[in-house]
């Protein structure tokens, strides 16, 4: 028997009696003690039992089982000697099966669920996220909304941020902007970097807020000193690149998509090239550019297929392909990129299952 559980013992023992006399035991004070303490000590032997079950699951690594039995543990003992353990490898547990993201299938995630659902029912939230999250993986979006929505008005910052962002794209609930810049600012207040990201594309856009480039562009500073610095960066760089809400500045904008390419986000890659090719904040260099685009390209991002696409129709920084440059444009509509999807419809370019690479 665990010492977690003896040290429970005595807590258990003092209610066992109540329990005895709601049972209707009219029995002597000396068989009323025996009830009481062989409750108590059933009750020991109930949860002893259920820890061990709770271990044995988490050696063999079946995380589900583990899950379950931690939290029926967790559930049934009134020590916080027990439940604090069991708590954290709660988290623990979460965390690993989160890890596991789409490996789940429906039937992994059906024996997964009321586990989930019970954790995110007492305010777990990191399970009510992975709840969430495989729910808007498998397709029911409305199912997903309601439960980020549930975590977010109970103030939780990441489901706050999912919350908006299923309001501003129309996921699983009617699209609504208001409602989206709503849900974003708390996030932002708590100090959040990705919430003032998101927020600050709102005031740069005006989405669902009055727009306020300015402020999108404190916003945009204030995410990159909190460390989300990939996407504001590239954004900020945009907001220099084409004066949003600061003064135009074609040197910062080189330095900061350069930073966030650095950081692996080829969006920024491609936005660096376009400035590398046309000599703005930095000296003009079509080869270096198209060497930036062909990696994006390998990496296959629509964005920098787009560019290199236009690179090879105007003959710039590489031979001109017309034809080669059709099948990038074809190839980044195919990924959903807006610019490239428009150039096909202009051009009168079907977009369909073509994969030809160049």
């Amino acid at each position: 028997m665990s010492a977690a559980i003896r040290s429970g013992r005595s807590m258990r023992a003092s209610a066992a009696p109540v329990l005895c006399l709601r049972a209707g035991l009219g029995l002597g004070a000396a068989a009323w003690l025996l009830c009481a303490a062989g409750m108590a000590a059933a009750s020991d032997a109930g949860l002893e039992a259920l820890r061990l079950e709770a271990e044995a699951a988490d050696q063999r690594e079946a995380w589900q089982d583990a899950l379950a039995a931690y939290l029926r543990l967790e559930r049934q003992s009134e020590d916080e000697e027990v439940r604090a353990p069991a708590q954290r490898r709660i988290d623990i547990l979460i965390a690993l099966l989160r890890e596991e993201g789409s490996r789940f299938d429906r039937e992994a995630f059906g024996r997964l669920r009321p586990a989930l659902e019970e954790a995110a029912g007492r305010r777990m939230f990191p399970a009510a996220m992975l709840l969430a999250e495989r729910l808007r993986h498998l397709g029911e979006a409305e199912a997903a909304f309601e439960v980020f929505l549930s975590a977010a008005r109970r103030g939780y910052p990441s489901a706050q941020i999912q919350a908006g962002l299923m309001y501003s794209n129309g996921d699983g609930v009617e699209q609504d902007l208001n409602e989206a810049s709503r849900w974003l600012r708390p996030a932002n207040v708590r100090g959040d970097p990705i919430g003032k990201y998101l927020l600050a594309e709102c005031f740069l856009y005006g989405k669902g807020v009055p727009q306020n480039q300015e402020q999108a562009v404190t916003l945009l500073e204030e995410a990159i000193e909190l460390d989300n610095p990939a996407r504001a960066m590239d954004l900020l760089a945009t907001c220099y690149h084409k004066g949003w809400g600061v003064a135009e500045d074609f040197e910062k904008a080189v330095q900061l998509y350069r930073d966030a390419c650095g950081h692996g986000f080829q969006n920024a890659c491609a936005n660096l090239a376009v400035l590398i090719m046309r000599g703005d904040g930095t000296p003009a260099d079509p080869t270096a550019a198209v060497a930036l685009l062909k990696d994006g390209v390998d990496a296959g991002n629509p964005r920098s297929m787009y560019f290199y696409a236009a690179a090879l129709l105007g003959g710039m920084g590489v031979e001109a392909d017309p034809a080669a440059a059709q099948r990038w444009f074809r190839r980044a509509a195919e990924l959903g990129h807006a610019e490239a999807m428009e150039w096909c419809r202009r051009h009168q370019v079907p977009i369909g299952p073509d994969t030809a690479e160049d």
